[in-house]
């Protein structure tokens, strides 16, 4: 639900505010983006979405605030460009943001058959992901943002619940309120019990609209002219274009994450099916 449909008492947002500012006076300045906390000061929906997720609760909006500009900062995420990431990492197309939808709003597109649990390089997919959800909270700004989970194709293999985890904890404790919508395209029998799991992790009191649809059904929900073309859109946007300047996905695995090149390589030997 947008921003605008959620009615706050002007005090808690005051409030929330002049308690962070009181910290943050006392605390190391340092650990946090100088404009983070401008924007604080002035933009309400920082706080308001805190104080939706904690149902009004005002300490624990607070808390979460402060962890989550500790960690904005800890991870630099203002810094970060598109072409930070590995080329192939954007070629493979697992998880990408593909614009807006007919209603105006940013969206996120997940293919599951795509997905490969790899340990070596979790750090780069945590913080791609992360990346990824900054970049379509920020163009939403409390209007909400759609995510589309495609699992055609997808089988036991793909299940890999420490990538939900990253998913599901990203979207609560650093964009929360945010999720407008979930569609589940082509949903399988055989991901019931792992989604049992995942779904416990859903905020209970975000109304977002969660829905699973067949890939024919899925064209009555977002107009197929800002559909990509593996779900049956009309869309032109390519959703496996590489920004320019991107770092190759080995070399990046030996300089960024210190693996050696024999291991960089095994690993992106597991992903050349998919490129």
């Amino acid at each position: 639900m947008p921003e605008s449909d959620y009615i706050w008492p002007v005090e808690s947002i005051d409030n929330v505010r002049q308690a962070f500012l009181d910290f943050y006076e006392s605390d190391d300045k340092c650990t946090y983006d100088s404009v983070d906390v401008a924007e604080v000061m002035v933009d309400d929906w920082w706080i308001k979405r805190f104080l939706i997720h904690e149902r009004g609760n005002e300490d624990e909006a607070l808390n979460k605030l402060i962890n989550c500009l500790k960690w904005r900062k800890e991870t630099e995420i203002r810094s970060i460009e598109d072409n930070h990431f590995p080329e192939e990492i954007y070629r493979i197309g697992a998880l990408f943001n593909y614009g807006r939808d007919q209603n105006g709003l940013p969206t996120i597109y997940i293919r599951v058959k795509m997905v490969k649990k790899l340990k070596e390089i979790s750090d780069l997919i945590k913080l791609y992901i992360a990346y990824t959800f900054y970049k379509v909270d920020k163009q939403s700004h409390g209007q909400g943002w759609g995510l589309i989970i495609d699992f055609n194709g997808a089988g036991v293999q793909n299940t890999d619940l420490e990538l939900a985890r990253t998913i599901a904890f990203c979207i609560k404790t650093y964009f929360p309120s945010s999720l407008e919508y979930l569609i589940c395209v082509d949903f399988p029998w055989i991901f019931k019990a792992f989604w049992n799991v995942i779904k416990s992790w859903i905020p209970a009191d975000r109304k977002f609209s969660l829905l699973f649809l067949s890939r024919s059904q899925l064209k009555d929900t977002i107009d197929p002219d800002y559909l990509p073309a593996f779900l049956g859109g009309n869309c032109p946007k390519s959703p496996t274009e590489a920004p320019l300047g991107c770092p190759k996905f080995v070399d990046y695995c030996v300089t960024e994450l210190g693996l050696s090149q024999k291991a960089a390589e095994k690993v992106f030997a597991q992903y050349k099916p998919y490129l």
